[in-house]
């Protein structure tokens, strides 16, 4: 029977296991391993770059603040990222959902 999601399956050739270099997170894994791994795949802010991979710590404040907005982090596999963004954030002093903020917002209807 087969498990599903619930283990991690790995493929390679016989005697490759001396270089085969583990990548894999979870959700105990710590937020320095988290940082330093995490990449997010961006063509450019027009959209028009050719795909390239940047770690989440090396991305600007206002490309982790718009990843956030995206559908696709709202989803439960992506707990990881969007915790270790907002972490991110928080380490740069930018504070997310502040409350007077969202109070101005709502008083000017943004």
């Amino acid at each position: 029977m087969d498990g599903g999601r619930d283990y991690l399956r790995r493929c390679y050739p016989l005697g490759a296991e001396d270089l085969i270099i583990e990548l894999s997170l979870t959700e105990g894994s710590s937020y320095e391993l988290k940082v330093e791994r995490l990449v997010w795949g961006t063509y450019g802010k027009d959209g028009k770059d050719e795909l390239k991979y940047v770690r989440l710590s090396d991305c600007s404040d206002g490309h982790l603040k718009a990843i956030l907005k995206l559908d696709i982090i709202k989803r439960e596999d992506m707990n990881i990222y969007r915790s270790v963004i907002e972490t991110i954030l928080k380490s740069r002093g930018i504070i997310l959902n502040d409350p007077i903020e969202n109070k101005i917002k709502k008083s000017l209807k943004l």
